[in-house]
């Protein structure tokens, strides 16, 4: 607590500060995409039995490397989280971060792709803007 009783909260206030219009988004759903699996309820598991996400690097050849092994996604499909089209463009951080963020999406019961459909109604309230989750924007919330 901070000296003045208000708690941490009180560091962070957003009161004062022109937030341009935007409203902030918290997505209370959770995704992973770790070397222990491709998902929450696998990655768990592993870290309970003790599974090692180590093993040989299979991403390029090491001949010449001291190191030969590392914690790689394992059967990690872009293509089951972005489009293909769109996959082949991103590098291959941010596909792990689209998948990560899609089912945190998914976890939290929302439907970005419904209320984006639902804004962009004439007549209706809010931004026309899509709401579809992009590189950028999945590396902004990650880091965020």
């Amino acid at each position: 607590m901070n000296t003045d009783g208000k708690g941490l909260s009180s560091h962070f206030s957003t009161e004062g500060r022109e937030m341009a219009g935007r409203r902030r988004v918290v997505i209370t759903g959770m995704g992973a995409v770790t070397p222990l699996g491709n998902d929450v309820q696998t990655s768990w598991q592993n870290l309970l039995d003790g599974v090692s996400g180590a093993g040989p690097i299979t991403q390029f050849d090491t001949t010449g490397y001291f190191v030969e092994f590392a914690c790689e996604l394992k059967g990690f499909d872009p293509t089951d989280w972005i489009d293909r089209k769109t996959a082949r463009r991103m590098d291959r951080f941010a596909q792990m971060v689209v998948a990560a963020a899609r089912q945190a999406e998914t976890d939290s019961g929302l439907d970005i792709a419904a209320d984006s459909a639902r804004r962009s109604r004439p007549g209706s309230e809010g931004s026309s803007r899509s709401r579809t989750v992009t590189p950028s924007f999945a590396t902004a919330a990650r880091i965020a």
